[in-house]
């Protein structure tokens, strides 16, 4: 049997991408997977909250990898797994793209010393880097990072309609892990896409009509 024994979460709002269902259903065939979540909710940190608590009663898992339901593989998923555990990080990511604007960007912050807090721009490293924050869309976490810090691990700060300096709750998870001494990389060679890519208009308008709908 592998050492590594991991859970797969996929988050979910109202719907799950014919590339996100492929890559769950691909990832979940892996010898290394013990289970997989679909998990609905809205922020998707809510979602990946319950995931963790659901998990955490359970003492046979090792890792735990998050993938959004809107994403497809760019790799072979044996590839991703091990790439990921390539970066011997508590957490490690791969790498994607937001649509910011009307342009794409990364969504991995390299050095908040160096850059500040905002997304990496410019030419993409080749090996594996050490970053302080990346989103949460594909992700691989060491259990011993969730038995060591409290709930809440992803959690939006300030309002998230209306306050320009909130902090996303995949930022909010970022910076407890480095607060924890937890370390974080990143592989650039385990891309994924965005079958549905939104700007941050379209998620604020998104999650604005959910909410009066379920006023």
């Amino acid at each position: 049997m592998p050492d590594e024994k991991i859970i797969i979460s996929m988050p979910y709002y109202n719907f799950v991408t014919g590339k996100g269902a492929n890559m769950m259903a691909c990832l979940r065939l892996d010898p290394r997977t013990i289970a997989h979540h679909f998990i609905l909710g809205q922020p998707s940190g809510e979602a990946r909250n319950e995931a963790i608590v659901h998990s955490l009663p359970c003492a046979d898992w090792t890792h735990m990898m998050f993938v959004d339901a809107d994403q497809g593989l760019l790799c072979e998923p044996d590839q991703l797994i091990d790439g990921l555990l390539a970066c011997d990080a508590d957490v490690a990511c791969g790498w994607y793209d937001l649509k910011l604007g009307d342009g794409y960007q990364s969504g991995i912050v390299r050095s908040v010393q160096v850059e500040g807090e905002s997304w990496m721009t410019g030419e993409m490293p080749k090996d594996i880097f050490d970053i302080t924050g990346c989103g949460a869309g594909c992700l691989l976490v060491r259990r011993e990072v969730f038995d060591t810090t409290l709930p809440p691990w992803f959690k939006w700060e300030g309002d998230y309609l209306s306050d320009p300096n909130r902090v996303s709750d995949d930022m909010y998870f970022c910076n407890k892990v480095l607060q924890h001494g937890f370390t974080m990389r990143c592989n650039p060679a385990m891309k994924v896409d965005h079958d549905k890519q939104m700007s941050l208009h379209q998620i604020v308008g998104s999650f604005r009509q959910a909410v009066l709908q379920g006023a």
